[in-house]
């Protein structure tokens, strides 16, 4: 979220460390406003289901 980025980068202070010829603009383009997650239930993850899940669309790709 812009939250999250601006306080790495003030942390940080990695604005030192971009060019100014690069273009984060898509970075930005594809952020989430903290509002969005505020609203979301903070439920625990559960690893075992999540890797389970990663693990059978890398061997079981969907065909079309």
């Amino acid at each position: 979220t812009f939250k999250e980025i601006e306080k790495e980068f003030s942390r940080t202070r990695a604005s030192q460390y971009i060019d100014s010829k690069v273009d984060i603009g898509i970075l930005y383009q594809h952020l989430n406003l903290q509002e969005e997650f505020d609203t979301e239930e903070n439920k625990p993850w559960d690893w075992d289901k999540l890797f389970v899940e990663v693990r059978n669309a890398i061997t079981n790709p969907i065909t079309e």
